[in-house]
């Protein structure tokens, strides 16, 4: 069984039913016969099951014909799946136990000797539950991005990324609270730095601040410190943005001129450099809270540099270790304050894991939305059009008929064969895989974190702050 998003591992599942369902006239058909592959995961970005059944279709017949020309198979067709994965633990999809999967997408293709492959797209009832709202977006699909396929991939986006109710209501609180908290701050500014810093400083998502204080709250930590050092982290944040847009060349940020091009590369740097010492006062607020920021700074410096000298030596090692010093360090470096202005320091060191692990998540969202916007709209953007290697691109070649365009890419920086020949629903599942690992590593490192309302909201972050992300404008 290959496995793609899922907890299980991959080894040749053992299929004991393979049934479908024609929609008219209920005939069905034994699928056992032809059987290729499994592909089974569980979606991480909504509560749902999907399977990929490939089977060859001269390998079953109904009345005489092949199942294809038989019932036909056009999508929304009930299935019955039996099978064991690699810890022979068995997994039913039957009518039996009302658990049924549907048919979502059925590709055939023509293999050697003119056999016909079919991969069956099945999908649990959650699935259709959760595409938007309760409705059903099932296509027939032929393997070409068309601008219909391109607007009902975008739908699916939308409806699987709003925060956690609950969670959500938490962040809309806390990030109002934070916001007043800033504006008192500033009030204790001079006249000539106070509207440079609010510049810097309002206007985004504040994730960081609100992690600050939920791991905080789940500490029973200070809610007040918690805000000082989100301050500090949002002020450190500012400034590297400032720099890093005039590095960049980008003249916009946040829908504004970016500093640099308002007031000038000189004046810009300056005022970068008073964001990040004044962020520093706001973070000692103890002598490990200090440290903590002094050494987020440092990640920071260090990736910037890295984004120049990797460039031509790039691999998903070195993609990692880049990621981790920016993004990582930064939601890192929130978790760990939070546990630093409680009483339980000791938590710092793993709590920092778990936020290094959902910035790593939030970036690779980002670097994913670069690639799925840059097929959408069949222009590069972002990564694609910087000709910057991530891991959403090069992990395309778990498709084999995406090497050359990939290929391309490293080598020549042109992403034309990229954005004109990738699937989206196939970008989107490999952007699926690559996170599910991290979201596992993330929760796991809450082990110590007492049970309560708190860390049950910290287990949805990972993916909430992400799904956040694709519909936000990033910052």
């Amino acid at each position: 069984m290959a496995n793609e998003t899922g907890s299980r591992s991959t080894v040749p599942a053992q299929v004991s039913k393979a049934i479908v369902t024609a929609n008219e006239g209920g005939k069905t058909a034994s699928l056992l016969g032809g059987f290729v592959q499994i592909m089974y995961y569980e979606s991480i970005l909504q509560d749902s099951v999907k399977v990929d059944y490939i089977f060859a279709d001269a390998g079953n017949s109904v009345d005489g014909k092949s199942v294809m020309e038989g019932l036909p198979l056009v999508g929304t067709e009930d299935f019955e799946l039996e099978f064991e994965d690699n810890q022979e633990e068995k997994l039913e999809f039957t009518s039996a136990n009302k658990n049924t999967l549907i048919v979502n997408k059925v590709t055939p293709r023509l293999a050697n000797a003119g056999k016909e492959i079919v991969t069956l797209n099945l999908v649990s009832e959650e699935f259709i539950r959760n595409e938007e709202g309760s409705s059903r977006i099932i296509e027939r699909y032929d393997g070409k991005i068309s601008d219909h396929v391109t607007s009902i991939l975008t739908m699916k986006l939308k409806a699987k990324s709003q925060l956690n109710e609950d969670l959500n209501n938490y962040y809309e609180i806390v990030k109002s609270e934070f916001e007043d908290f800033i504006k008192t701050e500033i009030a204790k500014e001079s006249k000539e730095m106070a509207p440079l810093i609010e510049k810097g400083l309002l206007g985004g998502k504040m994730l960081r601040p609100v992690l600050c204080r939920l791991i905080s709250d789940s500490l029973e930590g200070d809610a007040h410190l918690a805000f000082e050092c989100g301050m500090a982290l949002e002020l450190v944040h500012a400034g590297a943005l400032i720099h890093d847009d005039w590095i960049d060349g980008d003249s916009f940020r946040r829908a504004a001129p970016a500093l640099w091009e308002e007031l000038g590369p000189r004046s810009a740097i300056l005022i970068a450099d008073l964001m990040v010492a004044t962020g520093s006062l706001h973070g000692a607020v103890s002598m490990a809270t200090g440290k903590s920021l002094a050494k987020c700074i440092r990640n920071l410096s260090e990736g910037a540099i890295a984004d120049f000298t990797d460039k031509q030596n790039y691999n998903e090692s070195v993609y990692l270790h880049r990621i981790k010093r920016k993004t990582g360090a930064l939601y890192g470096t929130a978790a760990e304050l939070g546990a630093l202005v409680s009483s339980d320091t000791h938590l710092g060191i793993p709590l920092y894991k778990y936020g290094e692990t959902v910035g790593i998540i939030y970036q690779i969202t980002d670097d994913y939305l670069d690639l799925y916007n840059s097929i959408a709209t069949k222009t590069p953007v972002g990564d694609l059009a910087m000709k910057i290697p991530t891991l959403p691109i090069t992990r395309l070649t778990k498709y084999s008929k995406y090497n050359e365009a990939v290929d391309l890419f490293l080598k020549s920086g042109d992403p034309t064969r990229i954005i004109n020949t990738v699937d989206l629903n196939e970008a989107q599942g490999v952007y699926e895989e690559l996170i599910m690992p991290w979201v596992q590593v993330a929760r796991k490192s809450l082990t110590e974190i007492p049970d309560s309302r708190y860390k049950s909201l910290l287990e949805e972050v990972p993916l909430s702050f992400s799904n956040h992300l694709i519909t936000s404008d990033k910052n």
